[in-house]
């Protein structure tokens, strides 16, 4: 199998860019306020829309209903992963199980939303990237302590984000590959 390694880097970059932006939007808006609650969930699910869209050229199902199932599945998966963070902070594992809960709605929406060969390929890279993302947020957040840099909800947007969206985009690959190989023979 021969992934795009030039599709993938696009990939990682939209996540980048998704982290930023999600981060930004829970810096300058307090807790408690609307878009803070709703802002990274929308971010990201226009995000994942726009990049399997036009990077991968995936069809969604439906137009419209697509991308609004997509949005609305990461906007409940951002909303319960940070509920479950919020209210499990003090256990061990807490950050892990919001990662996997993220990662678990973020996959209910791409299968959903895209027409997709084999489901479970994506489902279980997207949840595995989630877990993944908040252990790279983990090991992000130590290299900055030591160098005396403050934790930053900023530094968890991008490494969950990017690590996702590059899962999802090595997830897209598969998919496509195995359909190709498939049809050939």
């Amino acid at each position: 199998m021969n992934l795009n390694y030039k599709h993938l880097g696009m990939y990682l970059l939209a996540g980048i860019v998704s982290g930023l932006l999600c981060g930004l939007i829970t810096h300058f808006v307090g807790f408690g306020n609307f878009p803070y609650y709703a802002g990274p969930g929308l971010v990201l699910g226009i995000m994942i829309f726009l990049a399997g869209r036009y990077i991968s050229d995936i069809a969604p199902r439906n137009t419209w209903l697509s991308p609004l199932i997509l949005v609305l599945a990461c906007a409940i998966g951002w909303f319960l992963a940070y509920e479950f963070g919020d209210s499990y902070y003090q256990e061990d594992f807490s950050f892990f199980g919001s990662g996997a809960i993220g990662g678990i709605f973020v996959a209910i929406g791409l299968a959903l939303a895209w027409k997709l060969n084999r489901v479970w390929i994506v489902i279980a890279l997207t949840v595995l990237a989630g877990i993944l993302g908040v252990l790279m947020w983990y090991l992000v957040t130590y290299f900055f302590d030591v160098f005396g840099f403050e934790d930053s909800w900023i530094m968890l947007f991008v490494s969950w984000q990017s690590i996702l969206l590059l899962a999802i985009g090595i997830a897209v690959q598969i998919d496509s590959n195995k359909s190709s190989t498939a049809t050939l023979s």
